[in-house]
Order: structure tokens, then C-alpha cells, then sequence
């Protein structure tokens, strides 16, 4: 499973039927983070549930502006102005597309819900009995190094919650860890870093 910067990518996978849940072997998220208080976007009421739909379209361009400016690191608004152009008519496609995201931006997880799914889902053996497997699931976290809207601090934090054990961690050059960082990216690692992204996932996969 990957994550797109949206942490309720995990809390949706919990309700996943049972089936699928057991084939997965391994998680790779990208850019996402737990509820803080120093968070850009808190949990709560989307303020812009009251307001009128054409003063919501009217907001749409400087919505993504912001976004941009934030979700897209100084290098690639530099190298890269033909990405800037395309997000820009992407998002303003749909004159709805950032109050979306800002509405998704409210669910964010919490440090004792992704507790809950460690045990539920990343180490489920844990608590039972130690004749039963006590195989992990292997997990991955990526975060730009200069994500302005989900620091990298936090991503640091999911990656410490669910592998807390460094014996369950991977090798990314000579030390053993579960969590990367991209340089020259904020939260829009995909885009942005594409190639670097690619090859630690296929690292991840080939070490599992």
C-alpha cells in the first residue's frame, strides 16, 4: 500500500476485508504523518463547509498557489517550471479539487490509532501466543525533506511507531532503518522525485 500524503489511507485500510489484508506483505507511505498540534491543518470542522460555492471557486486559483508553494519544493518550482504548469491546470480543472483536499486533510490519524494498527495489522501476532507466527509485515515510510505541509519530522514518527524494533528494519546503504528521505522534494514526492522514489521502492521490495 503507499500513501499519498493523506493519512487516512492507513485508517481506511483497517476496514479492508480480511482476504486482501493477508496478501499484502509490506507497506511503503509516502509523505503522510500523525495528528499533531504544530500541524498546518488540525482535525476538526472543514471551515469551508458554511461557505457559498462561488466564493469556493473564486478561492480555487489561490488555493493552489498556496499549495503549490508549499507542496513543491524551491528546486523543482526552479528546474521544473512545466510541472508547476501542469499541477496548476490539473487542480484547476475542477474548481472543487483543493476544497477536496483540504476537507481530507481533516481526517488525520493519531499516535494511538496507528498504535492500534501495528498490532492490528503490521505486527498482528504480537499479543497472541508465542506458538503462533510472528511474522512482520515490512514497512517503508518516505518523506521529502522539504515538506512544508507534513514536516518530515512526522513522517519520522510513523516510521518509529510501526517499526519500533530495528531488527524489523531494512538496509538502505550501511545502516538499518524504515524511514527515507528525498532531497530536492517536499510532499509531492512522486512528481517531484520520481526516478529516486522508484529505485528505493524497488530496493524495499528486492530486500523483502
Amino acid at each position: 500500500m503507499g500513501g499519498d500524503g493523506h493519512p487516512n489511507d492507513m485508517s481506511s485500510q483497517q476496514t479492508s476485508s480480511t482476504s486482501l489484508l493477508a496478501q499484502v506483505k509490506g507497506l511503503v507511505l509516502i509523505s503522510t504523518g500523525v495528528e499533531d498540534s504544530t500541524l498546518l491543518v488540525k482535525r476538526g470542522p472543514p471551515i469551508f463547509r458554511h461557505v457559498p460555492i462561488w466564493i469556493l471557486r473564486c478561492l480555487q486559483p489561490m488555493l493552489t498557489n498556496a499549495f503549490l508553494k508549499m507542496g513543491l519544493s524551491p528546486t523543482t518550482h526552479q528546474l521544473k517550471p512545466e510541472l508547476i504548469r501542469a499541477a496548476k491546470e490539473a487542480n484547476n480543472q475542477n474548481d472543487m479539487e483543493m476544497v477536496c483536499h483540504y476537507y481530507r486533510a481533516h481526517d488525520w490519524i493519531t499516535k494511538d490509532e496507528l498504535s492500534r494498527f501495528y498490532f492490528d495489522f503490521i505486527a498482528p501476532n504480537d499479543n497472541q501466543p508465542a506458538n503462533q507466527n510472528t511474522q512482520k509485515r515490512k514497512v517503508l515510510v518516505v518523506h521529502g525533506v522539504e515538506d512544508q505541509i507534513v514536516p518530515v519530522e512526522k513522517g519520522q514518527i510513523v516510521a518509529n511507531i510501526l517499526v519500533p524494533n530495528d531488527e524489523n528494519r531494512i538496509v538502505v546503504g550501511e545502516e538499518r532503518t524504515n524511514f527515507v528521505t528525498i532531497p530536492d522534494a517536499s510532499h509531492s514526492v512522486m512528481q517531484e522525485q520520481p526516478d529516486t522514489l522508484a529505485e528505493q521502492i524497488f530496493q524495499f521490495i528486492l530486500m523483502n
